[in-house]
């Protein structure tokens, strides 16, 4: 819920807890359900699989990092991800203040433009592709 990457790696089961339900129940308020959960900077603590089994999520990586967070033009964002794209990869992109909008829209737009271009596309995996 608080995306809290300095700590998260060593928090103990209740703060890994509380992260995950207050996170659920702030999209439970408007109606989301989701059924993965991708931990900040892919941290797994200790007690995560156990808290997010007892949930029904399961949880999600990615291997391509787009570096959203530090680029200022969507050219830069899909320059990063470009090549390592291929069939199966996991973009990490990120949403909120730490991405300008229009640097995120226009890379999403870019991204699938270039997916497009390689005769890939953007897919929601099915729960046994993650494993």
């Amino acid at each position: 819920h608080t995306h809290p990457t300095a700590t998260f790696w060593c928090a103990w089961p209740w703060r890994v807890q509380r992260e995950v339900d207050t996170a659920l129940a702030a999209l439970e308020r408007i109606g989301v359900r989701p059924r993965y959960f991708r931990s900040p900077v892919g941290i797994k603590p200790f007690a995560l699989g156990w808290a997010l089994q007892r949930r029904q999520l399961q949880y999600v990586g990615w291997n391509v990092r787009s570096g959203d967070c530090h680029s200022t033009t969507p050219e830069e964002v899909v320059a990063r991800i470009a090549p390592n794209l291929q069939p199966g990869a996991i973009v990490l992109l990120h949403e909120g203040p730490s991405v300008p909008g229009p640097v995120r829209v226009r890379a999403i737009s870019r991204l699938l433009d270039e997916l497009d271009r390689r005769h890939l596309s953007a897919v929601i995996p099915e729960p046994h592709q993650l494993r």
